[in-house]
């Protein structure tokens, strides 16, 4: 695999690194919560569904050069969830991207390293534009996007009667 970003990246508290198919009982705990996965994948899975996750996180790593980290916290180790670049088929440009076991929600962790992806994103893939798709009804993540520089750009229909909002990232030096 030809990574295009770095395997690691440090910030003041938080480690991100590949996932491995042993953090699957951890993040487990993000998926199988209906509250933390309504406006990601909808409905809590289980662990079948869980090392699909998984399984296509890593394509994704092997396909693009690039994808989603596993997010631990330095100082304990502990697995908080997932964050960075994303770049499915039908999508219409990468998406910078978190998702958080519900209890590490509003400790500043998913800003801090969504900030370090904005800086990898700009050094290691100039080119490359970055969203972010939120749900309309997600408040937080829609607070997240704009304290991270990110504009709002336009509501999509993703799946019937629901609205997402794509916020288009600047570059971060």
């Amino acid at each position: 695999m030809t990574c295009l970003v770095p395997n690691t990246i440090q910030t003041e508290r938080l480690l991100l690194r590949q996932i491995q198919q042993s953090d699957e009982n951890v993040l487990l705990d993000y998926l199988s919560d209906p509250e933390a996965v309504q406006y990601t994948y909808g409905n809590p899975l289980d662990m079948a569904g869980c090392r699909k996750v998984i399984t296509s996180i890593e394509e994704h790593w092997h396909r693009r050069g690039y994808g989603p980290y596993a997010l631990e916290l330095k100082k304990t180790n502990e697995f908080l969830g997932l964050v960075g670049l994303s770049f499915p088929e039908n999508w219409p440009l990468p998406e910078l991207k978190w998702a958080l076991i519900r209890r590490y929600w509003g400790k500043g962790y998913a800003k801090e390293a969504a900030k370090a992806i904005q800086i990898v994103g700009s050094q290691y893939l100039p080119d490359l534009d970055l969203i972010s798709v939120v749900h309309s009804q997600n408040t937080p993540s829609i607070g997240l996007a704009s304290s991270l520089g990110a504009r709002f750009e336009k509501a999509l229909s993703l799946k019937e009667g629901e609205v997402w909002h794509v916020y288009r990232h600047t570059r971060v030096a």
